[in-house]
C-alpha cells in the first residue's frame, strides 16, 4: 500500500525519528548513506530514453530533438502518482529550472532567425513510494538529455528561405552544466542524505542542494 501523509501516523513517525536519532535508519542505512540508482538507456533517431530506479521510486525520461524556428528547451513532468499536490508544483518548478538552464540555447541555433533545435524533455514518475522524487527526476532528465544526439543539419540556402534537413551524423546536445541534486532530511540536530518517503514525511524539514559538474552550488531550496 502506498504511504501518504495521512497513512504515516504518529507511531510510524516516532519510530522513524527514534531510528534516525539512534544513528541507524529504518532501512539500516547510516545518515550519510545513499541508495544506488539503476539506469537503463535507449537511443533512437531524434530521441533518447532513460529509465532510473531509486529503490521503489521509478522514473522515465524521454528527450526529443526537433528543428524549428526558435531555440527552445521544454521540460514537462507527468504522472506524479502519489506525490502530494503542493510538492508536484515545487518539484516541477525545480526540475524545469535546473534542466532548462543546463542547455546552451545559443549553441542550438542553426541558421539565426530561421532554424534552431528544440529540445523537449518529458519525465514520467511511475512510482514514488521510495521517496526522493526530486533527485530522481533531475537525474532521469539529465540522463536522457546527455544520452540524446542531434543529427548534423544540412542547410540549403535559397533567396527566399533556409530549409534544413538532417543526415546521419550526430553530436551531443550542448550543455553548460550537468546539475545533480542532493536532498537532505533534517531531524533536529541530525541530517540524513537521500531520505526515503517515510523519512521525508517524518522530518522536521528537507533541504535540496543542486551542484553542477564543477562542484558549484547552482540551486538551494527548502
Amino acid at each position: 500500500k502506498m504511504k501518504t501523509v495521512d497513512s504515516l501516523n504518529f507511531f510510524n513517525r516516532s519510530y522513524v525519528k527514534a531510528a534516525v536519532h539512534s544513528g541507524v535508519r529504518p532501512d539500516g542505512r547510516l545518515g550519510s548513506d545513499c541508495r544506488e540508482f539503476e539506469f537503463s538507456l535507449v537511443r533512437g533517431e531524434g530521441f533518447s530514453l532513460a529509465e532510473v530506479a531509486l529503490a521503489d521510486t521509478r522514473c522515465i525520461g524521454l528527450c526529443g530533438c526537433n528543428i524549428s524556428v526558435e531555440a527552445k528547451v521544454i521540460v514537462n513532468l507527468q504522472s506524479f502518482g502519489n506525490v502530494r499536490i503542493e510538492q508536484k508544483k515545487e518539484i516541477a518548478f525545480k526540475v524545469r529550472e535546473l534542466l532548462t538552464n543546463a542547455v546552451d540555447r545559443d549553441a542550438l541555433v542553426i541558421v539565426p532567425g530561421a532554424s534552431a533545435w528544440t529540445i523537449r524533455i518529458d519525465i514520467f514518475v511511475l512510482s514514488d513510494i521510495g521517496g526522493n522524487v526530486l533527485d530522481s527526476c533531475i537525474l532521469t532528465g539529465l540522463a536522457a538529455l546527455r544520452h540524446a544526439r542531434l543529427q548534423k543539419p544540412i542547410c540549403v540556402n535559397t533567396s527566399v528561405s533556409s530549409q534544413v534537413t538532417t543526415d546521419h551524423s550526430s553530436a551531443a546536445i550542448p550543455l553548460l552544466r550537468s546539475p545533480i541534486c542532493v536532498s537532505i532530511a533534517i531531524f533536529g540536530a541530525f541530517l540524513i542524505l537521500d531520505p526515503s518517503l517515510e523519512e521525508e514525511l517524518s522530518a522536521d524539514a528537507t533541504v535540496s542542494v543542486a551542484l553542477d559538474n564543477f562542484g558549484r552550488v547552482v540551486a538551494l531550496s527548502k
